[in-house]
């Protein structure tokens, strides 16, 4: 019986691992979301700025 108990303690514990190990990849992943969002305004910003610059050489 101790046995199981030690053993389920050490399933117990690398469950806890491995969801701490998710948390930090899904934290990072979350960031990286946010750095994307961030540069891709910032080029539809460019873009935009761009096609401005351009319009006045048409006319």
């Amino acid at each position: 019986m101790a046995s199981a108990t030690e053993e389920q303690a050490a399933v117990a514990a690398e469950i806890t691992r491995n969801i701490e190990h998710i948390r930090g990849i899904m934290t990072t992943a979350n960031d990286q979301v946010g750095q994307n969002a961030d540069a891709s305004h910032m080029v539809a910003e460019q873009a935009s700025e761009l096609q401005t610059a351009v319009s006045r050489f048409r006319t």
